[in-house]
């Protein structure tokens, strides 16, 4: 299934193959706007608070993790605010049966899927995703 498909603002329903049959609405058809058409103070706001360090890595922030499982080991918790942009939209798209779990196993497997969506979009349309998810809570 296409990342386009997945990130869609509607809900979607798939053929068996995975192919487009409707896409589902209520109320209104929603659409994305580009990342060029967002304001810059509102990109700049959002990443300051998810991930500061979104456009220097490659999806994975090493040195975030490590100080997060030093913190889990102290506190006696599992991983907390490890998550980059990237993980994020994995966990999201791809991990929803464990996406409330909070655990190593699934960050070896968001660690895994993050390669393969920096491989197939960019940061700017994982920005935009992660971006309308949190929006949509609001």
């Amino acid at each position: 299934m296409s990342l386009d498909v997945l990130l869609d603002e509607n809900s979607v329903i798939l053929d068996s193959n995975g192919g487009l049959l409707e896409k589902v609405q209520s109320g209104s058809l929603r659409t994305l706007i580009t990342f060029e058409e967002m304001d810059e103070d509102l990109i700049n706001a959002f990443v300051a608070v998810e991930d500061k360090t979104f456009w220097e890595h490659n999806g994975f922030n090493y040195v975030r993790l490590i100080g997060a499982a030093v913190e889990s080991v102290k506190s006696g918790k599992g991983p907390r605010g490890t998550s980059t942009i990237t993980q994020q939209l994995a966990r999201n798209l791809y991990l929803t049966d464990t996406r409330l779990l909070r655990s190593y196993e699934r960050k070896v497997k968001e660690r895994l899927l993050c390669a393969s969506i920096r491989r197939a979009s960019n940061k700017r349309t994982n920005y935009c995703y992660v971006f309308k998810h949190y929006r949509s809570r609001w």
